[in-house]
């Protein structure tokens, strides 16, 4: 059965199974289970591939669909209120989160939420996530209307999504009064929550804005000032490679991991970094290996 699904703005944060396209219940989850998380300004169309691929190694995949401009931790508190629903099976079974971009600091926050609360949770794995923040300083607006752009490179658009800065925006440039992504950091690093974690990034300076790739002088002009302001060389176009890596960010490379020795790493931009294969391989082989061989 495939069913309509109204944008997580109009009708609120849910959990989705792929297979059925309906609000995941204890009853669906009989084996592992992957929840996967999109990014900033998007929802989970363009994850259903990667999503698709995992539960083709017999896993059950869920996809997680909310309002990405309320803030990062109101994001896992949320998806924290949505597991807690179907705790018995995820613990029975276990379970692994795998995020793009903003998402995965969600899953990082999720992890700190949960703490204590719900078992199950294997592992993490984090596509382009910006874990000490992406492009900072005075040009936030303008970042945040690049992000809008490439965003509708992924989904349609969002008629809600040209508003101004928003909580997750702000986050995201590190420019929030709180401190939210230092804090996270800082946590992480001082009181570990245990859950491993895989990073992986991309490592083509080059972003896709608007429907269908949009027009290349534009696409040019946009990627240049983007560069100017990132600084930063190695970055997957809006991500610096010293953010991605998580290991590198905590200072903590024998319990988390990161990859971007796969061929089509200089060819793989934050865009598309679900979308590839090679990346997709790395991820089925590093979520099996979070379970004991029979």
């Amino acid at each position: 059965m495939t069913v309509q699904q109204p944008d997580a703005i109009r009708a609120g944060t849910r959990l989705i199974g792929l297979q059925t396209d309906s609000w995941v219940a204890a009853g669906d989850i009989s084996r592992r289970a992957a929840i996967v998380i999109h990014g900033f300004t998007a929802d989970s169309t363009y994850m259903r591939r990667l999503a698709d691929y995992i539960q083709r190694h017999n896993y059950f995949s869920a996809l997680f669909e909310y309002n990405s401009y309320l803030g990062i931790d109101s994001a896992a508190a949320l998806l924290a209120e949505k597991l807690e629903r179907i705790r018995a099976p995820l613990q029975e079974h276990g379970f692994v989160i795998v995020a793009h971009s903003m998402g995965g600091l969600v899953a990082r926050q999720l992890a700190r939420t949960l703490r204590g609360s719900l078992g199950g949770l294997r592992g993490m794995v984090l596509l382009g996530t910006p874990n000490n923040g992406t492009v900072r300083g005075p040009n936030k607006k303008l970042v945040l209307s690049y992000m809008l752009d490439a965003a509708e490179a992924l989904s349609i658009p969002n008629p809600f999504a040209r508003l101004p800065i928003c909580r997750s925006a702000l986050q995201l440039t590190c420019s929030d009064d709180y401190s939210f992504i230092e804090t996270l950091n800082a946590a992480d690093r001082n009181d570990p929550h245990g859950v491993p974690m895989l990073s992986i990034s991309g490592g083509l300076e080059y972003l896709e804005f608007g429907a269908q790739g949009g027009n290349r002088m534009v696409n040019g002009i946009k990627n240049a000032v983007l560069q100017s302001l990132i600084k930063e060389s190695p970055n997957d176009g809006l991500v610096p490679e010293s953010s991605s890596n998580i290991a590198a960010v905590l200072s903590s490379p024998d319990t988390h991991r990161h990859r971007n020795d796969y061929a089509e790493y200089l060819s793989t931009n934050h865009t598309y970094l679900d979308q590839n294969q090679s990346v997709a391989d790395l991820v089925v082989e590093w979520v099996q290996s979070l379970w004991p061989s029979p």
